[in-house]
């Protein structure tokens, strides 16, 4: 009896094991697209900021011209916000480039993390059931618009 309570028990050792592997790699994965996430929203920053500074050098210094700091618009002169908009922009960029090498990092510890624990077999068997399911689900889907395209065009 012993002895089949100690293989019962390993069992559900290993599938808990599996389970926490499975979430650490999950874990990983989401802290990688959480950096995405951000690399994309600084981008998008970064491109408003050279759009307003290409705009502003081309506008006369003296010009008036306004900014939101912290909620709060406010009045200055263009050669006053030009300066602190580059200044804010090389900043955004050296985020950008601190994000890049987070994320490489982050991709090379989930690339450790897979081999590590044998996960490239499972994770290439799902990725093929999931394209096989993606593939058939595609063909249904065209399908489906022929039909509803045929249908639009009879009337």
């Amino acid at each position: 009896m012993s002895n089949a309570n100690k293989s019962s028990s390993g069992k559900s050792n290993k599938g808990e094991s599996a389970e926490s592997i499975l979430q650490g790699f999950n874990v990983l994965r989401q802290e990688q697209r959480g950096i995405v996430a951000k690399i994309q929203e600084l981008a998008s920053e970064r491109d408003e900021h050279e759009l307003v500074i290409v705009t502003l050098r081309k506008t006369d210094a003296e010009r008036r011209c306004f900014r939101m700091i912290g909620g709060v618009l406010v009045e200055r002169t263009v050669k006053d916000i030009l300066p602190a908009l580059e200044s804010h922009e090389n900043g955004i960029k050296e985020l950008i480039a601190k994000l890049n090498k987070a994320l490489e990092d982050k991709g090379k510890e989930i690339q450790d993390y897979v081999s590590k624990h044998e996960l490239a077999q499972s994770i290439d068997k799902t990725r093929e059931i999931n394209k096989n399911k993606n593939e058939s689900e595609s063909t249904n889907t065209s399908q489906s618009v022929g039909l509803l395209v045929s249908d639009v065009n009879s009337n």
